[in-house]
């Protein structure tokens, strides 16, 4: 029998917001479109959007998708710096006991939750089999002539700098790998093999990022981590540990390398389009489009 990986996505989905982007319902939707993942629940803090929102977009992707039973937690919410015993971290805390050693946690918000959960289980760290976290940057980066700031790190700086000192395998992808992986307007047939509202979703997005920054392509961020748990041979990574930061540098999401080896930084990816294709083919599985029968 094939192994399942087991799955908690922490996140700040903001997927069917106007205005907001699609990538943590994209990585929500790789993950239940894999035979090889069991997601045990999905977990939530304001990033995107509030942390509210958050739960309830998740909440109609599932539903309106047909997948129910799959717990869901309602964590950090922005500005509340201090409560850590959330719905989202006690969850968190719970299934690491429950399945010690075998919990990836794919992280593509805030940290908040995360680190909320070693703050209430001293061993937490300690029983999960890996984190991959989407955040962070080295550079200042730009799409297009636009420059971009940093979404996660940035938001929960104290979070960020906890869970990446945490002593459990981490794999960390940063913006600079991120934006080595667009999805692009020639990339478009993909959704016309989607559920129409998730296709229609994710256009409605490429519009209004293409006004934003005068560009013609959306990028994976938060999928990538996700696959990650089950194509680790397409990325890239090296060994590094991240240096002491300034706080006004931690609050722009910017990091700086160190001596040691902590970490798995991913570099590169080594086949951008066949990544794609693997996502796309989730995609399909998860949210398929239905034809009617005459």
């Amino acid at each position: 029998m094939q192994r399942r990986h087991k799955i908690i996505l922490d996140c700040d989905n903001s997927f069917g917001l106007p205005g907001r982007d699609v990538d943590d319902g994209l990585a929500l939707l790789y993950l239940l479109g894999r035979p090889d993942i069991e997601l045990i629940g999905v977990t939530h803090a304001a990033g995107n959007t509030t942390v509210s929102a958050a739960v309830h977009c998740t909440s109609r992707m599932l539903e309106r998708l047909g997948y129910d039973g799959i717990r869901l937690g309602m964590g950090w919410s922005d500005g509340n710096t201090d409560r850590h015993e959330t719905d989202a971290a006690k969850f968190l805390v719970q299934s690491a006991e429950q399945y010690p050693g075998e919990i990836t946690v794919v992280a593509t918000g805030p940290l908040a939750n995360v680190s909320a959960a070693a703050r209430m289980d001293p061993g937490f760290f300690g029983r999960l089999a890996r984190i991959n976290v989407m955040g962070g940057r080295f550079t200042r980066q730009k799409v297009g002539v636009v420059p971009i700031g940093e979404l996660n790190f940035s938001r929960h700086p104290t979070a960020a700098s906890a869970v990446l000192r945490a002593p459990c395998p981490i794999t960390l992808f940063t913006t600079e790998v991120c934006l080595s992986a667009p999805f692009r307007w020639w990339d478009l047939t993909i959704l016309r093999q989607l559920d129409p509202w998730v296709a229609r979703t994710v256009l409605i997005w490429m519009v209004c990022f293409g006004t934003r920054y005068l560009h013609h392509a959306i990028y994976l961020w938060d999928v990538l981590p996700a696959m990650a748990v089950t194509h680790p041979g397409q990325f890239e990574t090296v060994p590094c540990r991240l240096g002491q930061q300034h706080s006004s540098h931690v609050s722009e999401g910017y990091l700086s390398l160190s001596d040691g080896r902590n970490i798995n930084r991913v570099r590169s990816l080594r086949n951008p389009a066949r990544l794609l294709q693997s996502a796309a083919s989730a995609w399909r599985r998860a949210a398929p489009r239905v034809r009617v029968m005459n």
